[in-house]
């Protein structure tokens, strides 16, 4: 029997079930492989981890509003890029797996280990079936704590202005290191049969923003997400978005930015916005055999809102 986690069943499951996780892990790294019956884990390439992060931030639209029948895969210039019928392009149902790698035990573990991580530090729990999570988050406990921990990524695009009868909720920023720094083992344990938690840190010198989210609610409930991380420089004429024929997606301009899109649905509204940066940023990335350096050029935004337009959502940063 293969009791393997597929990379899909994994990223999944850890986005479905810590949305409520203190520090957000949905920024997390996920590293897996296997081989024919090898159970291992290896580095995968900067540019798969670029592909990751990329379908992680923007083609969230088309899974969270279960793109079914007729869609396309739209570009930063509003043009189809893809198209297709009768299933979703940008998810696949992956069978759970019972047993010690079941996804459900491995986010408790994480829960468990993110919830008592120590300032910007990073936590890695790596299971023998080739699961690999590490993250590096701070929490924020309000706006005024979000702001002095972004003091030191000035380029990174930020909300100017939340609608009124909205109050922020939750907020976190994942933290890198700068290439020329490192990560230092601070402990490791075996925190269940076959998983192991190793903590890392890293020189407050050498520190790097790699993203943030932000969360804000309204008084009937309601929330307001903004989910920004740094990204390998791309093709704006590639395919990015991936949207199905009930959903309207247009291009909108907002200020400051390269690039934006808005969609909108009866269901869920989201605005991406691409921003270049004026220096590259390169950082040491986390890598289960060994770490690598990726060069990022452009923050990625996306805001999302089950109830406010996009068009609306483009105000909180000036659209």
């Amino acid at each position: 029997m293969n009791d393997k986690i597929s990379a899909g069943e994994f990223r999944e499951s850890i986005d479905r079930r810590l949305s409520d996780l203190k520090g957000d892990p949905r920024l997390a790294q996920r590293i897996i492989a296997s081989e024919k019956g090898e159970i291992r884990v290896k580095k995968i390439s900067g540019a798969a981890i670029a592909v990751t992060i990329i379908l992680a931030l923007t083609m969230t639209a088309a899974v969270a509003a279960g793109i079914t029948g007729v869609w396309k895969n739209i570009n930063w210039f509003g043009e189809a890029v893809r198209e297709g019928a009768d299933s979703d392009p940008l998810s696949t149902v992956v069978p759970s797996v019972p047993g010690k790698n079941d996804p459900a035990a491995i986010d408790a573990l994480v829960r468990e280990a993110m919830n008592s991580a120590g300032p910007r530090e990073l936590v890695v729990i790596a299971a023998e079936n080739g699961v690999s999570y590490a993250a590096r988050k701070q929490p924020a406990g309000s706006m005024e704590e979000f702001a002095a921990l972004m003091e030191g990524a000035p380029g990174f695009p930020l909300p100017r202005k939340i609608p009124d009868g909205w109050a922020f909720s939750a907020g976190s920023i994942e933290f890198g290191c700068l290439s020329d720094g490192e990560y230092i083992l601070a402990s490791e344990r075996i925190v269940a049969e076959g998983v192991t938690e190793r903590r890392y840190t890293v020189d407050e010198a050498h520190d790097c923003v790699l993203g943030y989210t932000l969360r804000f609610m309204g008084d009937a409930g309601e929330d307001i997400t903004i989910f920004a991380h740094v990204q390998p420089p791309r093709d704006p004429g590639e395919d990015i978005i991936g949207v199905s024929d009930d959903q309207d997606a247009w291009v909108i301009r907002v200020d400051g930015m390269e690039n934006g899109i808005a969609v909108d649905s009866d269901t869920v509204h989201f605005l991406f916005m691409r921003k270049l940066m004026e220096e590259p940023l390169s950082a040491l990335i986390f890598g289960s055999e060994e770490n690598w350096v990726e060069t990022y050029g452009e923050y990625h935004v996306r805001v999302s809102s089950p109830d406010v337009p996009a068009s609306d959502l483009a105000a909180i940063f000036g659209g």
